[in-house]
């Protein structure tokens, strides 16, 4: 597994762990929330539930390989910014939503992913636009401006001591976004990076991380 080497992974790891431990003391203090310029906003889904009566499925029966690290870095001699996601997106597909007004649109992401370094990050994005149910990272951590995207953050598993000691083992992870939509048709995708150990000149067919068994399941009007 490779080693965390900048300081705003450091805090991102952190994060993730102490969120398992809620005591008096961080309770009591209230986190510094980032100026309004910084965060993206995501339109809720509440106002505008309607019967989904249609439902796409999606699933990869092979291994998808994640590309790109999300703190940015250095691939086949090209510099590439933090916040950056690997070209392939792991789904990608179009809907045709119904009816005569807004709507909302629930999707699924299921996978068993094994990071190969301290975490792996995704991102559900409909027309582009970041889906609701994601985490903006900068709102919560002092970090570059380039990791103000809305994502889901999926921690390493570092096995146990005995017969796996060592390895980063795969784990099941399952996340639901939403959307407000208009009738018509709209492409939802995921993308999917690695994190975070700041590539040094990688060659492009080195993963940072592995998925298995993804299904992607989308329910709209």
């Amino acid at each position: 597994m490779k080693t965390i080497r900048t300081a705003h992974c450091s805090a991102l790891l952190a994060a993730a762990l102490s969120l398992s431990a809620v005591d008096a003391a961080i309770a009591a203090t209230p986190i510094a929330q980032a100026s309004a310029a910084n965060l993206i906003l995501l339109s809720p889904c509440s106002s505008y539930s309607t019967p989904a009566g249609k439902v796409k499925a999606l699933s990869r029966s092979t291994l998808f390989s994640a590309h790109r690290d999300f703190s940015g870095g250095i691939e086949d001699g090209v510099a590439y910014p933090a916040g950056t996601f690997g070209a392939n997106a792991l789904f990608s597909t179009n809907i045709t939503v119904g009816g005569a007004a807004k709507s909302c649109v629930v999707a699924t992401l299921s996978v068993n992913a094994q990071p190969n370094d301290n975490g792996m990050v995704f991102q559900a994005r409909i027309d582009g636009q970041p889906m609701g149910g994601q985490w903006n990272p900068i709102d919560f951590l002092s970090l570059p401006a380039g990791f103000n995207q809305p994502i889901v953050w999926l921690p390493n598993v570092v096995s146990q001591p005995g017969a796996f000691e060592g390895i980063d083992p795969p784990h099941m992870a399952a996340y639901t976004f939403t959307a407000v939509v208009t009738p018509g048709v709209h492409t939802l995708e995921v993308r999917v990076a690695g994190c975070c150990h700041q590539d040094i000149d990688t060659p492009a067919d080195t993963p940072d991380g592995y998925i298995r068994s993804a299904t992607f399941a989308i329910q709209h009007q």
